[in-house]
């Protein structure tokens, strides 16, 4: 009878110190989990400074597909002729027709 109070006063013992353990690991694993959450919302306010940089350098750039309609000429539709060139500077309209090899003809 001795060694069955014996061997429960061991087992209640191990079940001490595992309980003392594992809150003591308990207390460890929440100081770790808070820590963790601080540096979370860190990372997060980082994250969102950033994204808001990025937006603003973003609104900042010039419309790539505007840029592109500006600067492309359209084509003169009222010539058929893909050697045809385009003098900006002749206001006469007949002359817009005339191909390189006809003006190196016309040319001295």
């Amino acid at each position: 009878m001795i060694s069955d109070f014996n061997l429960l006063a061991t087992k209640i013992t191990e079940l001490a110190t595992l309980t003392h353990d594992l809150r003591r690991e308990n207390a460890a694993l929440r100081k770790q989990v808070a820590s963790l959450g601080h540096d979370n919302d860190a990372l997060q306010a980082r994250i969102v400074t950033a994204h808001q940089r990025v937006a603003g350098l973003l609104q900042s750039l010039p419309d790539p597909v505007a840029e592109l309609h500006d600067d492309v000429d359209p084509p003169d539709l009222r010539t058929t002729d893909p050697h045809t060139t385009d003098r900006a500077d002749d206001d006469d309209p007949s002359d817009a027709s005339t191909t390189h090899s006809e003006s190196m003809r016309q040319s001295p």
